[in-house]
């Protein structure tokens, strides 16, 4: 078994908040975040952790190039350049914070590569140089 990783760079804008919550309840929890109607955006980083198996004829877990290209074309284009909260599904009932954000895309990444002998084991993302978190596959 090997550990392989790939980063993947994404603009996306979001407003903090819990819809469960009142207004008052968002603003004294996220504070700056909750403020402004169109919310704030980031320039994220998302790094994906894979392992699996070693290929005997390639001797590689898998080609880099198409674990790239099934990430970005499926996962990190749905996010890039988009407003979190209305153009992701999942964020409409979850806040968009950076917790939910790796488990989110960490579990699109489960689904994409379910039949693919390397698995996704955690995300990192990096939403800025104050906040930054990371989802494992195993919780």
């Amino acid at each position: 078994m090997l550990t392989i990783n790939r980063r993947f760079n994404f603009a996306a804008a979001h407003k903090s908040f819990n819809p469960l919550w009142s207004d008052m309840q968002n603003k004294n929890f996220y504070e700056d975040g909750f403020l402004g109607d169109p919310g704030h955006g980031h320039n994220y980083q998302a790094f994906f952790v894979f392992t699996g198996p070693v290929d005997e004829k390639t001797g590689m877990v898998m080609e880099l190039s198409k674990l790239k290209n099934l990430i970005a074309d499926n996962i990190i284009s749905r996010y890039d350049h988009k407003f979190i909260n209305q153009d992701v599904a999942a964020f409409k009932k979850l806040p968009a914070t950076s917790e939910n954000l790796a488990l989110q895309m960490l579990k699109e990444a489960e689904c994409l590569f379910k039949d693919e002998a390397v698995y996704p084991v955690a995300c990192h993302i990096i939403e800025s140089d104050k906040e930054e978190t990371t989802a494992f596959i195993d919780g």
